[in-house]
Formats: structure tokens, sequence, C-alpha cells
């Protein structure tokens, strides 16, 4: 495998984590924001979540350009939809917030891991409705 192009994004500071979804490519920033790539890496735009945000873990739906984020110093899961920008904070109640990346996600319904084998499933994610 050859490197065959080098793009260089022109931001100043660090980007963490990336998933790559079907139309997208995401990273976390550090303004608190995701920002939003397309398949050339052009930046299309930033979403902006939450004051303090910590991403810890990002999960992607491939098919569905949605991400879950795990930001455990805000005691929360976040859906997005990287197409529309709808997200929705799932705030969690848990004593030892030591999450994996381990994640099941179908339709609605997403379920975690603890590390210690133990798993949760978070409350329904928005189902959205196309006409």
């Amino acid at each position: 495998m050859n490197v065959v192009k080098k793009i260089d994004l022109k931001i100043n500071h660090d980007l963490f984590p990336l998933v790559i979804l079907k139309d997208f490519i995401v990273c976390g920033g550090e303004n608190q924001d995701l920002k939003v790539f397309d398949k050339s890496l052009k930046q299309l735009g930033n979403i902006f979540l939450i004051d303090d945000m910590s991403i810890h873990v990002m999960s992607k739906n491939f098919l569905k350009n949605e991400v879950i984020l795990y930001c455990a110093d805000n005691e929360c899961f976040i859906w997005v939809n990287i197409v529309t920008h709808d997200y929705k904070v799932i705030s969690i109640d848990i004593a030892d917030h030591n999450f994996g990346s381990a994640l099941y996600w179908h339709d609605n319904y997403a379920i975690v891991d603890d590390c210690k084998g133990n798993f949760y499933e978070l409350e329904p994610i928005p189902k959205l409705k196309f006409f």
C-alpha cells in the first residue's frame, strides 16, 4: 500500500477520536465540537453540543451517519445525527463511569458495557422520519 495523497487540514489543534461514516468523517475537537469532513477531507462545518465536552469514546452507525459519544466528565452519552445536526444528551447516573468501547447499536436502542462485564441499555435513541 502506498500513500497517494496528503492533505493539510490547516487546523491548529489536535483532533480526536476519528470515525468514518457512509458520507462523512467526524473528529472531536478541542472546542467542545465535532468537526465534520467530506470524503475528500474538505471541512464541512462544526457541530457544537455541550460545554466542556470531553469525548472518551465515539461509536458510529455507519449507514445512518450517526454517532454516540461517551463523555465521562459530563456523565453522559450524546447521540448525534451528522446530517441534521440533531442531538440528544443521555445522562447517566452510575457510580463507576468506566465504559468501554463495546457498543451494540440497532435501530433506536444501544447497549454499552462498563469494562466490568455489566451492560446498560441506553434510553431509546430518536428515530428520524424522512418524508
